[in-house]
Parts: C-alpha cells; structure tokens; sequence
C-alpha cells in the first residue's frame, strides 16, 4: 500500500469517523490531508473525545486515544447501533510533525442504491482494511515506470519477475502524469495478418480451482468508442474474463465479464459517465460461492453482482495457461495500476482502502 511519510515538512492529519460491526464500534482512523486519503500511523498520541447516539435510544460521550505508530483505533461506547458519532474535540500530544488536526465529519456510513436500465449497484462505505501483497502489480508509483523505456513493465507484486509486461512493436507506452499520480499512456495497434495485437502482453498463472481478485486503476480519453481495459485468456481454449466498455443506446458502460468455449459471456453492462474519468475497477471470484454469486465487481466502490450464473465456478476456468493484456485497441487509454491477488476475494473493507489510495492520487469517477 502506498503511505506518506510524514517528515521534512508540517502536515495536516484527518482524523476520520466511522461505525463498523453493524454500528455497533465507535472507529477513528488517521488520514494526511485528506479525509479520503489512505490509512496513515500518526507520529505522536492523539486523544479524541467525542459524542455518540444509538437506536435504544442512547447518548453520551466518550474519549479515546490513538497512540504513536497507529493509524486506527475502536471501541463499542454501547453496543447497540450507532446512528450519530462526531468528534467533539481533538488534542495531540507532542505533535510535532502536524501543524493542524482536524475531524472529517459524520454522517455515519450510508447504503444507496441505483437502479439502471441494464444493472443495479450499491455503494458502500466502510471501514478501511490492509490488503495482503498481491502475486501482480504494475504500478506506475512503485517504480515500475521508468522501465518502460526498454519496452518491459517491471512487476512489483510478490510473484517478482514471473510476471513481467512486454511491449510489442506494434502499440505505444508512453510515461505520463507527475509525482503520485503518474500513469502509463497506452494505445494499441491492429495489423492485418493477426487482427489486434495487444500493446502489453504477459505469462499469466493457472485459474483452474482457484478464487482470485483483480484491480485496474485506468482512465478511458474516448469512452463512448470500444475499448479493452484487461483481458485473461487460455491459450489453447476461449475461457477466461475481460474488462472492456463502449456505447449503446443507453449510453457510456464498462463491461466486466466471464466468458467460456460455446457459451454466452457471463456479465453486465454497467454506466459510466462519457467524459473521461479516472475508475477503480475490482473483480472477484470466490471458486467457494454459489454459481450466482461466485463473481462480483465493484467500480469506484459501486458493487455490482447481477452476474449471469456462472457454472461450477470451482472449475470454470480450465488447466491451460492463461495470457495476460492489458489494451487491444487504438482508443487511447491511461493506466496507473493494475493488481492480481491469487487464492484471496478482497472484503468490502479492504476495496475501500484500495478506494481511499487510489483516490487520494487520481480523484476516481
């Protein structure tokens, strides 16, 4: 996960509210800057007191301390339901490194719902969790940037140089952005003999009884012409799932999907705004679940699940080898992360701080 490190300079610190537990745990957590920024350790003790009101109903105050090296702490001041929880006061002891502290303030998380012509999708707030280290990750911050220039996207994910990206000869990859928010410009290419050729290609890993989870962080400069996010394909059968989008006539979507040899894709059309915008996309399958409820997808925390049944998931994806590309088409593309997690289904928490990270640097949806 990326942080900031809070030396060589003053800092504000965010200090953020939520209920977790069905409402029932009082949750504080630090954040620079931003009260949608990532998780971050404070450097010195802060205390926090602050007022509460549950459905019993009940009120009252209470206090608590999040101590030096932690970014969250929680206690349950009923253990009922929280419906109101607001920081009354804030003090830092010793807090060198900021000069202001500041509370983001309640409403306490929220469910909305959308309904759409093509899907239905809920946002969630929740409170953040750690992710484990992914096996991929082609993110542009984590130094794989640079290396572009010798035509190879280093992996900085646990699975190390297995799951390197190559640029072909017939697509561009061009460094862009500044900073935090740096990007990868991508376009791909077509040629006559082959039809698309990817612009990144790559080995990819066995899905065959596996749950897994995949994240792309990208920006579309046309969405209203087809494009390819990602696509994972066996080589030696039609199976595997893609993230691409386009226009009909009920406007913008992005459209993530399962597919498989003799049958129809496995997936929904979801809208999306038709200026270009910086999206977190998450796709997960649990091989554990029900055939209808084994994959979801979440765009900028909108969970979608309105997924076609999806047949023994545990064995949907075959024994082949599977090729990993990112872009297929000459509609311009950024890309600033792109992240695989084999054997794990990433918990609405821990979405939220891919959410909050990624936020904090690009401004998503």
């Amino acid at each position: 996960m990326y942080f900031i490190t809070a030396v060589g300079r003053n800092y504000n610190i965010a200090i953020r509210t939520t209920a977790g537990l069905g409402g029932k745990l009082a949750i504080f957590s630090s954040r620079l800057e931003s009260c949608n920024g990532p998780l971050e350790p404070v450097s010195c003790d802060i205390d926090i007191a602050y007022y509460y009101e549950d459905i019993s109903p009940a009120s009252g105050y209470g206090s608590i301390t999040l101590f030096s090296g932690s970014s969250q702490v929680s206690e349950e001041p009923t253990g009922v339901q929280l419906t109101t929880l607001y920081i009354s006061s804030l003090t830092g002891s010793g807090c060198t490194a900021y000069n202001v502290i500041y509370d983001c303030p309640g409403p306490l998380p929220v469910t909305t719902t959308t309904t759409t012509t093509s899907t239905t999708s809920t946002t969630t707030t929740v409170a953040p969790a750690s992710y484990s280290d992914p096996i991929i990750k082609h993110d542009q911050y984590s130094s794989s940037l640079g290396a572009i220039t010798v035509s190879v996207w280093e992996n900085v994910g646990s699975g190390g140089a297995t799951y390197k990206q190559f640029k072909t000869t017939a697509g561009t990859a061009t460094p862009g952005g500044s900073g935090t928010g740096t990007f990868l410009g991508l376009t791909g290419s077509l040629i006559e003999e082959t039809g698309i050729i990817p612009t990144l290609y790559g080995d990819f890993i066995n899905l065959y009884n596996t749950s897994f989870s995949y994240a792309v962080v990208f920006r579309v400069e046309a969405p209203t012409l087809g494009y390819t996010i990602s696509n994972v394909q066996a080589a030696n059968s039609v199976n595997g799932f893609n993230i691409s989008g386009g226009s009909d006539f009920f406007g913008t979507f992005i459209r993530p999907y399962l597919f498989k040899q003799g049958s129809d894709p496995y997936g929904p059309k979801i809208s999306i705004s038709s200026s270009p915008k910086w999206h977190l996309g998450v796709l997960t399958f649990d091989k554990t679940e029900t055939s209808n409820n084994c994959t979801k997808f979440y765009i900028n925390l909108s969970s979608v699940s309105t997924f076609n049944e999806v047949p023994s998931p545990s064995t949907f994806f075959t024994t082949d080898t599977y090729s990993y590309v990112l872009g297929t088409t000459q509609n311009p593309i950024k890309l600033a992360a792109a992240i695989f997690w084999q054997n794990i289904v990433l918990t609405p928490g821990q979405i939220q701080s891919l959410y909050n990270e990624y936020n904090s640097r690009y401004t998503l949806g």
